[in-house]
């Protein structure tokens, strides 16, 4: 516990003596209530046990004496530690507790908390429109009430909950309304959490330097008003822009901003915030290919993070974790392994109805079965992905799928072409550069080598573009090998050249040795 945590606890534990002495119930339940809060914000599972024994010691004597306030204070703490706990039906019952009692007693303010709180717990148990329902109460209430506080926090959850499912415009709305309200109060809290908001929503909508520049303003706020946990979360957040920019340069700042979260995270011993650090560290180095030898270094970030979760029952993080070392393994080829991680992530997936986590692990199990030469198995696990992102209307996942088909070779391109399509409406210049890497390699599978290399071209003109030098090079590469097939063997040389300069530059030996041996067989052919 940092030191004002410390000196709560310490002023809120004399209350409390002071109360028993003179028998003053009243009085006893305020600090027990004040106790229950300061462990639950401490973040620790263990810290969460103790807030719950002391929320349950305040609600016992709050119902003895008929007290509604303090039992329905209760009833939401509770609610909070059990949804931050993630066993979100246990905190759900709390909450709905507090809201009859509250709706009892006429106490809006006390009925917009637990409508808050409602939505808060359906989000984290992925139940959208229920949690949407429950906001838009709690909206509506504020705002009739005049209480601005509560309007920013609902305008803030609706933010978050369009955000998870995928639906950028309404989420940008609801972050930019309760941004407004926050700077109008002066409520440097609630305009972070929104500055944190719109740069997840910029980042993932593939708009970097806007995602960056909404984290930096919310760091700058959270250093300001020395708030360790925002603090974290905007260079969490920086990390992540930073490495899905996939350059070289801004991947060893994302190292950074991530090594410095982990630091504050371990600093307060804030095991959620450590765990995620862990996770995004391992799939930094697991996805960066430019970088050589990192597979022990993510595989020991994701084993890190997979025990802190087990510890504290965290079973989205724990699915997170089997899901970052199937995928760290499947780089290295060990396939079994990677098959037992993603069966691992599948399971709880399942069992938590996470859907978002079930197409991962699906769509993760199709590409090691593709790879170990299980073509059948993997077009089941793909058929499974595909199925749940379009009843779910992912179209991330769904293009995932719809690549990951392309083994079918007869229907390859219509896979790719349904995928190039999707990437093109959600302008992912990512997921656009491998479709057209994937036709290229279609049509040359089918030997149709002048289509192929104009699709290689495509992919290669957005991997300039976007100075994407990991996609630059496999473009180069298969330009390399088409040409070598169609016996140009001269322009087959140019390229494999382009790719053993990047190559060089970002000290890849593997890819540098491919280019060089290919130069240096064309070289005796030519």
């Amino acid at each position: 516990l940092n030191n004002q945590f410390q000196t709560a606890i310490k002023y809120y534990e004399q209350g409390l003596k002071i109360a028993k002495e003179r028998k003053n119930q009243d009085q006893e339940t305020t600090p027990y209530l004040g106790l229950g809060a300061v462990y639950r914000l401490n973040n620790q599972f263990q810290m969460f046990q103790t807030a719950i024994k002391y929320y349950e010691q305040a609600l016992e004597i709050a119902k003895g004496r008929k007290d509604q306030g303090h039992e329905t204070t209760a009833y939401l703490g509770l609610g909070v530690v059990y949804r931050l706990n993630n066993q979100f039906q246990t905190a759900i019952k709390y909450y709905e507790q507090a809201l009859e009692i509250a709706k009892g007693r006429k106490d809006q303010n006390q009925e917009t908390k637990a409508y808050l709180g409602l939505g808060d717990a359906n989000r984290s148990n992925n139940q959208f429109q229920t949690s949407i329902k429950y906001y838009e109460e709690a909206l509506e209430i504020a705002k009739e009430r005049k209480d601005q506080a509560q309007e920013t926090t609902a305008h803030l959850g609706l933010g978050a909950v369009y955000k998870l499912n995928n639906k950028f415009q309404p989420a940008i709305k609801y972050y930019e309304q309760g941004l407004e309200i926050a700077k109008e109060k002066k409520d440097q809290a609630q305009e972070t959490t929104a500055y944190l908001g719109l740069g997840v929503l910029y980042r993932l909508n593939n708009q970097f330097e806007t995602a960056v520049k909404y984290y930096e303003q919310s760091l700058e706020i959270a250093k300001e008003r020395k708030d360790q946990d925002q603090e974290t979360t905007a260079y969490l957040g920086l990390g992540d822009a930073y490495r899905v920019n996939n350059q070289f340069q801004t991947f060893q700042t994302a190292i950074e901003c991530y090594e410095q979260a982990l630091e504050i995270a371990k600093e307060r011993k804030d095991q959620y915030q450590e765990t995620v650090a862990y996770l995004v560290l391992g799939e930094a180095y697991r996805l960066n290919n430019l970088l050589n030898n990192q597979f022990e270094t993510a595989v020991k970030y994701y084993e890190q993070s997979l025990e802190i979760a087990k510890e504290r029952k965290d079973q989205d993080q724990e699915t997170t974790a089997y899901l970052g070392l199937g995928d760290a393994y499947r780089v290295n080829n060990q396939f079994q392994t990677v098959i037992k991680y993603y069966e691992q992530a599948l399971e709880i997936a399942k069992e938590r109805k996470d859907h978002d986590q079930e197409t991962t692990a699906y769509l993760g199990l199709g590409d090691a079965c593709r790879l170990n030469n299980q073509c059948d198995m993997a077009i089941k696990y793909y058929e499974r992905a595909l199925e749940i992102a379009k009843e779910r209307k992912d179209q991330d996942q769904e293009t995932m799928a719809h690549l990951g088909l392309n083994n079918k070779f007869q229907t390859a391109i219509k896979y790719y072409e349904q995928a190039l399509q999707i990437a093109e409406e959600r302008k992912d210049q990512d997921q656009e550069t491998t479709a057209y890497l994937g036709l290229g390699d279609a049509y040359r599978v089918n030997n149709r080598f002048e289509t192929a290399i104009e699709y290689y071209e495509q992919a290669l003109e957005i991997a300039k573009e976007r100075k994407d030098h990991d996609q630059k090079t496999t473009a180069y590469l298969n330009l390399g090998f088409v040409y070598r097939l169609n016996n140009q063997f001269q322009t087959a040389i140019e390229c494999y050249e382009q790719a053993l300069e990047i190559a060089k530059e970002l000290e890849n030996k593997h890819i540098g040795n491919i280019a060089r041996n290919a130069i240096e067989e064309l070289s005796r052919i030519a």
